[in-house]
């Protein structure tokens, strides 16, 4: 939405180049399928989407969504909550068109929900240029994604004294 466009009693306005402005949805939409999507950001770089969304029971799920010349990321989306959860049947099968998820987990281990951060885009570690970070919120520590374009190529798990991860934050450098 654009919260400064709105004339009249219109509290806001829509974008012309939202993905349901001529239909199929409501034009306020971006992308639709999320669950509790526990933070969301954009990489700086390349302008991707990534979605941590908490799941409803067993799973727990990481999205990207690649920019389209550096924005649009995401446009029009369905990431099939509720018919799947992460990969999974929930209650169907993933719609067509379908946006899975680039990485998943189980509760299997004691995780309970997920939450999203950033891709490191800092100088202070170069070995984490371009990786993904986020937490569980009843596991300690940190998980770390490398991408191989959409694919991930690797995955880590740092034992930080760090737990109950309820948010991750990132600054200027």
């Amino acid at each position: 939405i654009d919260p400064e466009g709105g004339s009249g009693s219109d509290p806001y306005a829509i974008p012309a180049g939202n993905p349901f402005v001529d239909g199929g949805g409501r034009p306020e939409i971006w992308l639709h399928g999320v669950r509790n999507p526990w933070r969301f950001s954009f990489d700086l770089d390349t302008g991707d989407l990534w979605i941590a969304d908490v799941g409803q029971g067993e799973w727990e799920e990481i999205n990207l969504l690649p920019a389209r010349d550096g924005s649009g990321a995401g446009a029009g989306a369905n990431l099939g909550w509720d018919r799947m959860e992460g990969s999974h049947p929930f209650e169907g099968t993933n719609p067509e068109g379908g946006v899975l998820p680039v990485f998943e987990y189980s509760h299997d281990d004691g995780a309970c929900a997920v939450v999203g951060g950033y891709v490191y885009r800092g100088m202070a570690i170069p070995a984490l240029q371009g990786v993904y970070l986020c937490g569980d919120y009843c596991q300690p520590g940190v998980r770390a994604l490398r991408m191989d374009g959409t694919e991930v190529a690797a995955t880590a798990a740092f034992d930080l004294p760090v737990t109950q991860v309820q948010s991750f934050g990132e600054d200027a450098d």
